[in-house]
């Protein structure tokens, strides 16, 4: 796994990554589990040069920020996001 930077919410080491839950254009999914209590998650991780060559950067931003609401109001049709991370390869 490569080192990420902490951005939002908490650092990217106290998650093992257990499995890859889908695969995509940009990236994956993986199965996490978050080390402190054991709650289970999905890590989104995007390549950034595919991103960048398919001209999805306001895309993939519009994605963050719609995420980041943290369903408030509560939508059944959403996700919240716990945290975001990057480094120089991936986000």
């Amino acid at each position: 796994m490569p080192v990420f930077v902490r951005l939002h919410g908490p650092d990217a080491a106290v998650c093992s990554y257990l499995s890859v839950l889908g695969r995509g254009s940009f990236g994956k999914v993986l199965l996490a589990e978050r080390k402190s209590d054991g709650v289970m998650l999905a890590v989104k991780v995007l390549k950034k040069e595919r991103v960048i060559a398919d001209d999805d950067v306001v895309a993939t931003t519009t994605e963050k920020k719609i995420l980041s609401l943290g369903g408030n109001p509560p939508c059944p049709f959403l996700i919240r996001m716990v945290a975001s991370f990057q480094d120089a390869a991936c986000l």
